[in-house]
């Protein structure tokens, strides 16, 4: 029975240490985040940023609305991974919701960082605010008429889910037996009567 419970603690330990391994693996790989001093901005004005986790050491540049939209403003280098700075929201701009785009380049063009991304509302001249759940592709010609329409799931792909919850209850019913399980190290008493 001490073996098993050994054995019990071994694989807890290692699972325990596996799980703490992804998580490290996990934050040493986030990517770089933006703070605006207000996400809503008129054409014209302009905002506040804070970035972090730019680990690369090219310029920050930022980009409106697309990955290769107008520039509206160059960071420069990170110091400490760090970046600030404003960027000013072109004159003009109808309201709507826009994104910022920060990417970073080496000399070639290529991309040295994952893009990070912010979303900005621009007010119409009234002051009201751009509805964020407006419905998609409503206009002819719109960039995201391709993401309003759907593909039906896969049976096969389906299957492959099902194949895959199966196993993992397989699994954690058999790690609760073997843990559960009981063995008796010595033979038990038997009493016999005369």
């Amino acid at each position: 029975m001490s073996s098993r419970r050994g054995l019990t603690g071994a694989g807890l330990a290692a699972a325990a240490l596996v799980v703490s391994l992804a998580a490290g693996a996990w934050a040493c790989v986030s990517g770089p985040a933006v703070l605006l001093s207000t996400d809503t901005v008129k054409a014209g004005e302009s905002v506040q940023i804070v970035g972090s986790n730019f680990r690369q050491k090219e310029p920050v540049v930022v980009r409106f609305d697309a990955l290769d939209g107008p520039v509206l403003a160059e960071l420069g280098v990170p110091v400490k991974q760090r970046v600030t700075g404003s960027v000013t929201i072109p004159p003009g701009t109808a309201a709507g919701n826009y994104v910022l785009v920060f990417t970073q380049t080496a000399a070639d063009g290529t991309p040295t960082q994952v893009p990070a991304r912010t979303l900005v509302k621009v007010p119409g001249e009234s002051g009201a605010l751009p509805v964020v759940a407006a419905p998609m592709g409503a206009a002819p010609g719109d960039r995201l008429d391709s993401l309003a329409t759907t593909e039906s799931v896969g049976g096969g792909t389906l299957a492959l889910a099902s194949l895959g919850v199966a196993g993992i209850a397989l699994f954690a019913v058999g790690v609760t037996v073997f843990a559960t399980g009981r063995r008796s190290a010595a033979p038990s008493k038997v009493t016999v009567s005369r």
